[in-house]
């Protein structure tokens, strides 16, 4: 999600513009709830805990303690809820190993787990975290 500026970013006036912008049109209120939700679902899918990052570039945000307001170039200048998906790390050795595989049917055993395909994997996370995302608007309206 858009945020987690720092000083020498905001110095520079296409950003500061972007930021404002992005403030004022009020795209965080559809976005981190769908961030939130989604996130669950990532988290249900995958079974990863919460990435911990180690710098001050970020902040977290919402209530799945897996959303992330990050200064990026797409989440200031689209004029729309953003939201970027990196739940597996790059070094990760199983992750990796389930990138090589390439896509299949059923389940394969990695590090001892059977996993289905990481592209069925993220695929199903994404719809079905905007199912929930959808259903839970609908209800509230």
């Amino acid at each position: 999600m858009n945020g987690s500026y720092l000083p020498d970013e905001i110095a520079h006036d296409d950003e500061r513009y972007e930021m404002i912008r992005r403030l004022l049109s009020r795209t965080y209120e559809e976005e981190l709830p769908l961030a939130d939700a989604m996130a669950a679902t990532f988290a249900q899918e995958t079974g990863l805990p919460p990435y911990q990052y180690t710098t001050d570039t970020v902040t977290k945000v919402g209530t799945s303690g897996y959303v992330y307001a990050r200064n990026l170039l797409a989440t200031r200048v689209f004029r729309c809820p953003v939201i970027y998906f990196e739940p597996y790390v790059m070094n990760s050795t199983e992750g990796l190993a389930r990138i090589e595989a390439g896509d299949y049917d059923g389940t394969r055993e990695f590090d001892g787990v059977q996993r289905k395909s990481i592209f069925r994997e993220y695929a199903q996370a994404v719809a079905d975290g905007l199912a929930e995302y959808c259903r839970m608007v609908r209800a509230v309206k």
